[in-house]
């Protein structure tokens, strides 16, 4: 919210799903109907520089390459109608993302520059190939222009294989998610 007050374009990327889908879960079901939904919607403009992309990932088998080629085309046709819609080139748009896994949906290449925003060791989440993950992860680190991480831990990890890791606890913009009618002591 305050990149994009100052001027820079962000595109929010809402969550791509790390777990596997439970069919027999009436929100998990809710949450598919929705984002099959929204795929075909335009892109949510929240504010002036600021969207926020619905992306209709196949959460089975990520590590199968059909499934990822699938992903990654899903993906692109979303985002690339997005640039043309707000007509940026990509060498201006900061990749900014929660999790390594992104370089499974498009060419981090393309971008200006590139944030890890680290804020768990996702390799122990239900349902994600350790192995597969640290390989991703090790990649997205190096390859990263900046690391921000909440933990400890983490920070050292990642400060062995970049030099621009910064720590910081867990913060939230109040006035960006509070509702319209509530006022907040400062």
């Amino acid at each position: 919210n305050e990149l994009s007050k100052l001027g820079h374009t962000i595109i929010f990327v809402d969550s791509i799903g790390l777990r596997k889908i439970n069919f027999q879960n009436k929100k998990d079901l809710s949450r598919i109907f929705l984002k099959v939904k929204n795929f075909f919607n335009p892109v949510k403009k929240i504010k002036k520089n600021f969207y926020v992309i619905t992306p209709l990932i196949i959460p089975f088998f990520k590590s199968n390459k059909i499934i990822k080629f699938i992903n990654y085309h899903l993906f692109a046709f979303k985002f690339n109608s997005l640039l043309l819609d707000i007509k940026i080139p990509e060498k201006k748009i900061i990749l900014w993302s929660y999790h390594p896994f992104v370089k499974d949906l498009i060419d981090i290449k393309k971008f200006n520059k590139i944030i890890y925003r680290s804020v768990d060791d996702l390799r122990f989440l239900p349902d994600i190939k350790i192995k597969d993950y640290i390989k991703t992860e090790n990649n997205f680190v190096k390859e990263s222009n900046f690391i921000f991480t909440t933990n400890k831990k983490l920070f050292n990890k990642y400060k062995k294989k970049n030099k621009n890791v910064f720590y910081h606890s867990n913060v939230v913009d109040i006035n960006f998610f509070k509702p319209k009618n509530v006022k907040i002591k400062q």
